[in-house]
């Protein structure tokens, strides 16, 4: 009984301390901990909204995460040492003579605590070498999880903000017309910067995955509105826009497409992992002659220029395929209303 309570706090010290090094420091993936805990909040907050018609209880739900990863990364070293103490009863005691001898778990959680928040009141003590330099290891491992807590917390905020920030840039293109207005307006370098945000965007929410969580209240500074307005920009690009406007429309479009393909692709892979596989969609799709024509037509208007190269209905299905399956299943994870592409 001794050795299994003692297996299980080194085995839960382990795993807290695995979760906290992925979660932190890893640049693509996070501890198994922390992604099972932010995957049941997730789908409980998102079950309440649903049946109780609350939208904002969803908004709640990624600042819950990282509560519950802080707190829970303490409670499993405070817990998986106070496991190992208590596999040594007779190896603590306290400082004064008057005192009685350590009662096993209760003492045990008194010194794993001062010890892993570094208050070392010193009144109860290990009484051996090993377990000495034990509640050292601990207060090292009490100021690392603070530390590496405040790091976390403040990396997750601004990128979240620069989420928004990203969204709200792009709140104006609402369809084909608006996009093509930002390509001509916008220019060069517009679509430069807006191939940065796509790539910060992945390398963000992969670094962070707790960042898909963050739910806006606003559906313009959502992560549906910034992908919904760059699938589009991209569209207009590789098939609208005419070449004698923008020569470079095309390259632009395909560098774009590139970048938010991997995004889709990333999203649906660790955050959509059930949804519909049916991505791509075949060139002879019904949606693809009215989407050109409409496409087309929304960059004459804005240009007085008609493209007149053929397009590339291939990679048009694809995108358009891509776009509309991923913003659906967007869009009902996080109860946006739906935006047809």
């Amino acid at each position: 009984m001794v050795i299994a309570v003692i297996v299980g706090g080194v085995v839960l010290i382990a795993l807290t301390a695995t979760d906290l090094l992925l979660t932190v420091l890893h640049p693509t993936r996070s501890g198994p901990l922390s992604r099972t805990t932010m995957r049941t909040i997730w789908r409980v907050s998102l079950a309440a909204a649903t049946r109780l018609h609350r939208e904002v209880i969803v908004s709640y739900a990624a600042p819950t995460m990282m509560l519950a990863q802080l707190v829970g990364w303490v409670l499993g070293l405070w817990l998986g040492f106070a496991l190992v103490y208590a596999g040594h009863p007779d190896q603590l005691g306290y400082a004064s003579p008057d005192e009685s001898v350590a009662q096993g778990l209760p003492d045990a959680l008194y010194l794993s605590g001062a010890s892993l928040t570094t208050v070392g009141f010193g009144d109860l003590v290990a009484q051996t070498d090993l377990l000495r330099l034990l509640t050292v290891a601990e207060s090292a491992g009490g100021l690392a999880v603070f530390g590496a807590a405040i790091a976390y917390v403040l990396a997750v905020y601004p990128r979240a903000s620069e989420i928004r920030v990203m969204a709200g840039e792009l709140a104006c293109v609402h369809n084909d017309h608006d996009a093509a207005e930002l390509i001509v307006h916008g220019g060069v370098s517009r679509l430069q910067a807006l191939q940065r945000d796509l790539i910060q965007l992945d390398e963000s929410t992969q670094r962070f995955p707790i960042l898909y969580y963050f739910h806006s209240r606003d559906p313009d500074a959502s992560l549906t509105t910034a992908i919904h307005a760059a699938s589009l920009i991209s569209l207009q690009l590789r098939f609208g826009i005419a070449l004698n406007t923008l020569p470079s429309a095309r390259w632009h479009g395909c560098i774009l497409d590139i970048a938010l393909t991997r995004v889709i692709d990333h999203f649906r892979k660790r955050y959509h992992p059930g949804g519909d596989s049916d991505g791509d969609w075949s060139s002879d799709h019904p949606e693809v002659d009215r989407r050109l024509a409409d496409l087309r037509r929304a960059a004459s208007d804005v240009t007085g220029e008609s493209a007149e190269d053929p397009p590339d209905r291939a990679a048009l299905a694809g995108l358009l395929g891509r776009s509309h399956v991923f913003l659906s299943e967007l869009e009902r994870w996080h109860l946006y209303p739906h935006h047809p592409m």
